[in-house]
């Protein structure tokens, strides 16, 4: 049969519903092996439906759909406009998927884009890394900061912080270490990410996985929707849903299930950053006299590094504020022009930054010389200094707040500085040369948003929160 003839043959009865066994079997074998007979029959479909849109506007008689004649065959069988045109969308999106699908799982072909970054900082790659890139398979290693993916599947991921990761194809990719935000659309269902030890395997969502440094341990919690997660050596599977989790660790067989309030979850520990502080006359936390710690609301022992001073705004157990104390005894503070506080932020590894936005944090001073007498590392929530049970602000009968600064989204390991003619003369002011600060975000942000976090004076960095004097 002419390949013309056979492509309108097949499409007039296939719209007629008159197609035998045979020759749908015919038909489906066509599309699936020549794909240049399948965008013409795709093509064609269109074509009949624009047609059916011109003779309706003529004859008034849009809800009806007059079938393609060949010069062997008329089907005079009438047939609904819609479900013809239905037919016709669905084939063609069907067609192109499929397409674009396969295509892109051969060597070489295109999965996916980076279609954001923020503060982005790039490891070893065999990918490439700039924003508008298009991907292939390959691998990615995220050093610090926030970078989107887009996948022609129509799944999003976000990698979050210290994340290396392998695209396998538009619906999967492997995760090595790190944390992954998804956000998985309809035409994605399915969409796969591999860990060490499970698979996270979606099914209309948006949930976080996580893999611990070296690959031992994933923990998986589901925003919304559902997900599959199943053990590689148990071959066990089990469904998780909104507010679910949970974690699979290589060393031993079996679910550890997590139920949770979209709570935050740890990640392995970050490193310092590498940026060096400007010095005059410097005084820090981590020197003879000074101190530093951290409130939680739930006064918990977990969740907790006593090397860093964290900060977070949240209306549960989470909520966290700093306090910075500085001995400034061995300084002419009458002579002092301006002061500077620096602060060193890092990665804390705590709750998800790509679930946060750029953030206020605002500086208090505490007023009175008798609550000076905090200790190093953790207060008491109901007795820190000036404390409030609003996680965004201090009594301001104790305390002053004495300005603000902001950490931009994806920024995380960075340097920031604040500097205030009211800083200069609370100190100069206080009595017994001891200063305490505050630290608090302003911003509120749900349970399991990014926890921030500075360097304290128990780090041996050398990067612990300083005041810089200028004289």
């Amino acid at each position: 049969m002419n390949k013309k003839i056979d492509i309108e043959l097949l499409a007039e009865k296939y719209l007629a519903g008159s197609l035998t066994a045979e020759e749908t079997d015919h038909l489906n074998a066509l599309i699936n092996t020549d794909k240049s007979f399948s965008k013409q029959f795709a093509q064609l479909l269109v074509i009949h439906g624009q047609m059916v849109d011109l003779l309706s506007e003529e004859e008034g008689k849009g809800d009806r759909l007059f079938p393609l004649k060949t010069q062997k065959q008329t089907y005079k069988k009438p047939y609904s406009f819609w479900l013809a045109v239905a037919a016709c969308v669905t084939l063609l999106l069907s067609f192109v998927i499929n397409f674009n699908l396969q295509e892109s799982r051969k060597a070489g072909g295109i999965i996916a884009e980076i279609s954001a970054t923020d503060y982005a900082v790039w490891g070893e790659c065999t990918l490439p890394t700039a924003k508008g890139s298009q991907l292939s398979t390959g691998k990615l290693e995220l050093k610090e900061g926030l970078a989107t993916l887009h996948f022609i599947s129509g799944a999003e991921v976000i990698l979050d912080g210290a994340v290396s990761i392998e695209l396998l194809s538009a619906m999967s990719l492997k995760l090595e270490e790190g944390l992954l935000v998804s956000d998985i659309p309809e035409s994605a269902h399915g969409f796969t990410i591999v860990t060490p030890g499970a698979k996270a395997i979606d099914h209309g969502t948006r949930f976080l996985t996580k893999v611990s440094k070296g690959g031992g341990t994933t923990v998986m919690d589901v925003l919304e929707g559902e997900v599959e997660l199943v053990d590689d050596r148990t071959k066990e599977s089990r469904f998780f849903n909104g507010g679910e989790g949970a974690s699979i660790s290589v060393k031993k067989d079996g679910f550890a299930k997590r139920t949770h309030k979209r709570g935050e979850f740890s990640l392995a520990e970050s490193s310092a950053s590498d940026t060096g502080v400007t010095k005059f006359v410097s005084i820090s936390t981590a020197d003879p006299g000074g101190r530093d710690a951290t409130v939680i609301r739930g006064d918990f022992d977990f969740h907790h590094d006593p090397s860093l001073v964290m900060i977070k705004n949240t209306n549960d157990q989470f909520s966290r504020k700093g306090y910075l104390g500085f001995d400034c005894s061995t300084l002419n503070l009458e002579d002092a022009k301006s002061v500077e506080l620096i602060m060193n932020f890092v990665y804390s590894g705590y709750g998800a930054a790509a679930l946060s936005k750029t953030s206020t944090f605002s500086v208090w001073g505490i007023l009175s010389d008798d609550l000076d007498t905090w200790k190093q590392g953790r207060i008491p929530w109901a007795t820190a200094p000036a404390n409030i049970d609003d996680a965004g602000i201090l009594n301001t009968e104790f305390a002053r707040r004495l300005g603000e600064f902001s950490v931009p989204r994806g920024r995380h390991n960075a340097e920031y500085r604040f500097k205030s003619e009211d800083l200069l003369s609370l100190i100069q002011k206080d009595k017994n040369q001891f200063l305490t600060l505050a630290i608090v975000c302003e911003d509120f942000h749900a349970g399991s948003d990014f926890v921030y976090s500075m360097i304290g004076g128990l780090e041996k960095s050398g990067k612990a929160p300083s005041l810089n004097f200028a004289f």
